[in-house]
C-alpha cells in the first residue's frame, strides 16, 4: 500500500468516525426527547444502544464505557467537545479527499445496483410468468426495461436520500425540488404529517380547503409521497449505458461535494475500500 493510499484511508477513518458520532448522538437526542421509542423490529430502545457506541467512538482505547453512569448533559457536553476539537481536521480531510470519497462511494453504490438489478429482473420475470400467455406476450422488452428502471429509481433514491445538496447547487431543478420536498416531509413531526400532505395535495391538484377534512389514510399518503420524491431523486442520479446501470458520479460531484454529504458517503467508501482489499 502506497503512502498516499494510507493517508487517504486515515483521513477517511476520521470522517467515518465523525459521521458515526453525528448519527448516534442525533438519534440519542431524539430518544431522550421521546420522539424515538422503538427499534425497527418493535423492541423498546434503551440508553445503552447509544451511550455504549458513543463511548467506543470518543474513547475507543482508554475508556469505551465512559458514559455508563453519566447524565444526558455530561454526554452531550463530551459529544460537543468531540465534534469541536475534530472539526477542522475532518473538514480538511473531506476537502483533500473529496473526489476519491465520491468515487469510492459511487463504486460501492454501483455494486448494490448491479446485484439488485439481477434480483429485480428475476422478480419481474416471476410476476410476468403468472400472467396469461396472451397478456405476457404483449409486454415488450422496452416495457420490461421501464419496469426495471422504476424499481432502480426507487432503490437508488432510498440509498442517497439522506445526502445534503450543496447550498449553491441549482442546476437540476427536479433534483433540487425532490430533495427539498423529501427533507421537509421527513423533518415533519408525526402529529403534523396530515397537514403537510393535505396542503401539498391541495396545492398541486388545486383542491378546496375542505379536502383536509376527508377521511383518508393520511399516513399511507405520506409514505407514498416520500416514495415519489425518492423515485424522482433516483431517476436524476441513475445512468444507463447498454443495459448497465450506475450512479451519475459527475452529478454527485456537482451536487453533493459538501462536508455533510461526504461524511454520509464515507461509510460506503470505507466499505468499498475494505472489500477491495479483501478481494486483492
Amino acid at each position: 500500500m502506497t503512502q498516499e493510499n494510507q493517508d487517504y484511508l486515515s483521513g477517511l477513518e476520521k470522517i467515518v468516525d465523525m459521521h458515526d458520532v453525528d448519527r448516534i448522538s442525533k438519534d440519542y437526542l431524539k430518544y431522550k426527547a421521546g420522539s424515538l421509542k422503538r427499534n425497527p423490529d418493535g423492541s423498546e430502545i434503551t440508553d445503552s444502544q447509544y451511550i455504549l457506541p458513543l463511548g467506543k467512538k470518543i474513547s475507543p482505547n482508554n475508556d469505551p464505557n465512559m458514559f455508563l453512569n453519566e447524565t444526558q448533559a455530561a454526554i452531550e457536553n463530551e459529544v460537543g467537545n468531540y465534534k469541536q476539537t475534530r472539526k477542522t481536521e475532518v473538514e480538511d480531510a473531506a476537502s483533500k479527499y473529496k473526489n476519491q470519497i465520491i468515487s469510492d462511494y459511487a463504486k460501492g453504490i454501483n455494486h448494490v445496483l448491479e446485484e439488485s438489478k439481477k434480483n429485480i429482473k428475476s422478480q419481474l420475470e416471476e410476476k410476468l410468468q403468472k400472467l396469461p400467455a396472451e397478456a405476457r406476450n404483449k409486454i415488450s422488452e422496452e416495457e420490461k426495461k421501464k419496469l426495471l428502471e422504476i424499481e432502480l429509481y426507487k432503490l437508488l433514491g432510498g440509498l442517497v436520500k439522506d445526502l445534503d445538496l450543496s447550498e449553491d447547487y441549482k442546476a437540476n431543478k427536479d433534483l433540487v425540488e425532490a430533495v427539498q420536498g423529501l427533507k421537509e416531509l421527513e423533518e415533519t413531526d408525526e402529529s403534523e404529517r396530515k397537514d403537510i400532505v393535505a396542503d401539498r395535495i391541495t396545492k398541486e391538484d388545486r383542491l378546496t380547503s375542505n379536502y383536509r377534512n376527508f377521511r383518508r389514510d393520511w399516513n399511507g399518503l405520506y409514505d407514498q409521497m416520500r416514495m415519489n420524491y425518492s423515485r424522482v431523486i433516483g431517476k436524476q442520479l441513475l445512468k444507463e449505458n447498454n443495459g448497465n446501470y450506475t450512479i451519475n458520479e459527475e452529478l454527485l460531484k456537482e451536487a453533493y461535494s459538501n462536508v455533510d454529504s461526504l461524511k454520509k458517503m464515507s461509510p460506503v467508501a470505507k466499505a468499498y475500500q475494505e472489500a477491495n482489499k479483501k478481494a486483492a
